[in-house]
């Protein structure tokens, strides 16, 4: 298990691999679509990982968090499984690296879901063997959130499932999600 934590003034990212983060449940959450990609070779490294960003940019800032289970089949398919939150009250949560009081939400927003697919399909050539890889993390912002926050979310979270090294720098950890 790990937990990486790098806070600088212009970039601050928490990674969880093999481990949650400590979030509220996830209120009224019914199953969303699947998503098929063709799945690599090699085997998994890890079977969870989270990543937390959060950006200042002038007098905006870019915000989001996405985990993932991976579950290894005899297939040779990847499959992705996004929940999708119905109408209902969502959980804030106060741990969040987004200290701007009232704009957490915890609760998986359909909004994104292309964009996270899109994030995979960008990197599916580094997606382990076949199995299900679950969404089984979403926080989001009213303000900060964004499909490309998402969609790069996305790309790191599946990079993580494979990495074998320790994540030492702050450099390191932005490569996880370009």
């Amino acid at each position: 298990m790990a937990k990486y934590s790098f806070d600088q003034p212009t970039f601050r990212i928490r990674l969880w691999v093999d481990e949650r983060p400590n979030l509220p449940s996830f209120p009224h959450v019914q199953v969303g679509g699947i998503t098929s990609f063709a799945g690599g070779k090699g085997n998994p490294r890890h079977s969870s990982a989270t990543i937390e960003y959060f950006r200042p940019r002038g007098g905006m800032y870019e915000y989001g968090l996405l985990g993932a289970d991976f579950c290894v089949d005899d297939s040779d398919v990847v499959q992705v499984r996004i929940p999708a939150s119905a109408c209902g009250p969502s959980a804030t949560w106060d741990a969040s690296l987004n200290k701007f009081e009232g704009d957490i939400v915890c609760a998986f927003s359909q909004e994104y879901t292309p964009a996270i697919v899109d994030g995979i399909r960008r990197c599916d050539s580094e997606l382990p063997c076949g199995g299900l890889l679950t969404v089984t993390a979403m926080v989001h912002s009213y303000v900060g959130s964004s499909a490309t926050v998402f969609q790069s979310l996305a790309k790191g979270v599946v990079r993580l499932f494979s990495y074998d090294g320790t994540i030492g720098s702050v450099e390191e950890a932005k490569t996880l999600m370009d």
